[in-house]
């Protein structure tokens, strides 16, 4: 029998939370946020000195971390997770909560409040333009490789690394998307 597993409402407090795997790092105006292992979201105001946690709405492992302004933030991850803040990271709310535990976000890009991107596994790829209020599919690629990461360049420019030497451009935010010629068939991570 298939063993379904909900995921759990929030992240516990942990002494050694700041010694847990972190995989997500971002500013958020002088402040440093960071995510990992257990839905664990950390927050240092001194440079990465002292690091304090709090307690988020999941304790799926978390992935990415991006802020578009220095209150506005989102963390991404494991189970479909879409985790939102708007006071810098102190207190967090979920959204997607269509996604599954089959989804994996890897990788999240916010511009600014309102325009930003979740990608991940098997070609997941979702973007907003309202903050994350809602989520919409797209398909940049006909592959359903994974998508490691999203990253803006300069100007409108954003790249999108994946599996299989996977690496795609856009130079108008996202609206169209153009295979780039790589030298390496492996998996590009940034």
């Amino acid at each position: 029998l298939p063993i379904s597993r909900a995921p759990a409402a929030n992240s516990e407090p942990a002494t050694l939370a700041p010694k847990s795997l972190l995989l997500g790092l971002a500013r958020a105006g002088q402040r440093i946020v960071a995510v990992g292992d257990r839905g664990h979201v950390l927050l240092s105001d001194d440079q990465g000195r002292t690091w304090q946690q709090v307690i988020v709405p999941s304790n799926a492992m978390l992935t990415s971390v991006s802020f578009g302004d220095a209150t506005h933030g989102w963390a991404v991850g494991h189970d479909g997770v879409i985790l939102a803040t708007a006071d810098a990271g102190r207190t967090w709310h979920r959204q997607a909560k269509d996604e599954g535990i089959d989804t994996v976000f890897l990788s999240a890009y916010f511009r600014d409040a309102t325009h930003g991107w979740a990608v991940g596994a098997y070609g997941k790829f979702l973007t907003t333009t309202d903050g994350g209020a809602t989520w919409i599919a797209q398909s940049p690629s006909s592959l359903e490789s994974h998508y490691n990461s999203i990253n803006a360049g300069p100007g409108d420019s954003l790249y999108l690394t994946g599996e299989s030497g996977l690496l795609l451009a856009s130079t108008d935010g996202g609206e169209k998307w153009q295979a780039l010629d790589v030298p390496y068939d492996g998996s590009l991570f940034g």
